[in-house]
Order: C-alpha cells, then structure tokens, then sequence
C-alpha cells in the first residue's frame, strides 16, 4: 500500500496536487503533459484523481439541485400554489448552497493534506480514487 510509506513527495509535486483540487483537475493535466516522468508518482496521480472525482461529484449535484428546484417551482406554478413555491424554492436553494460549501471544504481539506505531503481520506471518494491508480 503505496498511501502508507514514509517517503514525502517533493515539494513541486504537493503544489501541484494541491492545485488540483482548486483547478478541477486543470493543474494536474498540465503537469502531466510538461513532466509526464514526475506524473507517474502515486501521490501525484491518487491527488488528481480524487479532486476531480470531488469535482464532478459536485458539478453533478449542483445540476440536480438546479433541475429539482425548477421542476418543483413548474409544479407549484402549475397548481397556483404561491406560498408552498417560495418555502421550497428558499429550502431547496439553502440545501444546495449548504452541500456546495461542504464541497468546498473538501477540496481545501484534500489541498491542504496534499501540501503537507500526506494523502487525504474522504470517505468512499478515496477509496474509488485508489482503485483507480
């Protein structure tokens, strides 16, 4: 299990990683495409991948949630009911800002990991992204 030895990666590869999760993955295909030799390290490659699996996860998510509060507010519309669209558009939309901030502290939680040189464990996302290296 590579995620469990001593050595620390170097310094421009924990950047890298880093800005991975900041960039939705942007940082680590360039890295890859100038230093394809330093890309093959599984610190580098198991941090790329698990910010882009945050990032689709999230990209996906903020779909749903906009497709769920505008086919509950077409409902509501249909039906004249006024008050119950204004409580469920306002709960809806506080529901998704609230998983989109949890996102976002996810991928500062991994950048921050990956800057210290360390893998980060988010649940079921780090499992996936180890099957993957």
């Amino acid at each position: 299990m590579p995620w469990l030895t001593k050595n620390s990666p170097v310094l421009l590869e924990r950047i890298v990683s880093a800005l991975c999760y900041f960039t939705f993955g942007l940082a680590g295909i360039l890295y890859s495409i100038f230093k394809p030799a330093q890309a093959r390290s599984l610190f580098f490659r198991f941090h790329f991948i698990q910010a882009i699996m945050l990032c689709i996860i999230q990209y996906l998510l903020n779909w749903s949630f906009i497709f769920l509060i505008e086919a509950t507010g077409e409902i509501f519309k249909t039906f004249n009911i006024v008050h119950g669209l204004e409580l469920t558009m306002t709960g809806l939309s506080y529901l998704a800002m609230g998983i989109g901030k949890l996102f976002w502290v996810l991928l500062a939680y991994g950048a921050v990991w990956a800057l210290m040189g360390k893998y980060a464990e988010i649940p079921f996302i780090s499992s996936m992204a180890r099957k993957q290296i």
